[in-house]
């Protein structure tokens, strides 16, 4: 009798420490940062703002105001692995041309300028495919579209009249790749590249 019980407390014991072992274990392991349920709120500056390029392919034109691309996105998580996102991109730029010689019904003359506000608003819904499995890094996938808005507002510095002409497809299209690292529990900062409104952005993340 007395052998049954130590067998029973030998076990026992066994099977207490291999429990204990397992939760130290578990306690160990990497909690991946993005999970179901996870919100995040995404603030960026991206570069090259694509407006401007000509301003610098043309010695004609100097760009005098430059705006963004500025970038805003919020997510939730769906799965450990896939984030719904709405993103609002902004950008603009006003560039200054010098050059008069245009065939303009009402050309200008000697002393004016021709100037240009370029703007580009978008409005995407995107996907994010996330793929880190440490508490600290989140790599991720994102393609996304939706509405895109762009506009020229084309004017004279003699003249009060304006000519405003729109893009012809209001369609926007984005695709990236891009990783966040937590400095802290729930702020992170980022990183993101690819086909967008920039080809490069980075700013700050907040998780909730």
């Amino acid at each position: 009798m007395k052998s049954y019980f130590l067998t029973f407390l030998l076990c026992s014991a066994v099977m207490l420490n291999a429990q204990t072992n397992a939760k130290l274990v578990n306690a160990m392991d990497p909690v991946p940062s993005f999970k179901e349920g996870t919100q995040i709120i995404t603030l960026g500056y991206g570069f090259p703002n694509w407006l401007a390029i000509p301003a610098f392919a043309d010695r004609n034109y100097v760009p005098s105001k430059n705006i963004g691309p500025l970038h805003f996105k919020w997510e939730y998580g769906l799965s450990n692995y896939i984030g719904f996102a709405v993103g609002v991109n902004y950008s603009s730029v006003t560039i200054t041309n010098f050059n008069n010689n245009y065939n303009f019904p009402y050309p200008p003359s000697s002393s004016s300028y021709e100037i240009h506000d370029y703007t580009a608003t978008s409005i995407l819904a995107r996907l994010n495919f996330h793929f880190g499995i440490t508490d600290k890094l989140d790599p991720y996938f994102g393609l996304g579209t939706g509405y895109r808005a762009s506009s020229d507002v084309e004017h004279y510095t003699t003249g009060s009249s304006s000519t405003t002409y729109y893009g012809r497809i209001p369609i926007g299209f984005e695709t990236t790749i891009g990783a966040r690292y937590y400095v802290a529990n729930s702020t992170a900062i980022y990183l993101e590249m690819g086909i967008a409104q920039s080809f490069m952005q980075f700013g700050l993340t907040l998780k909730f």
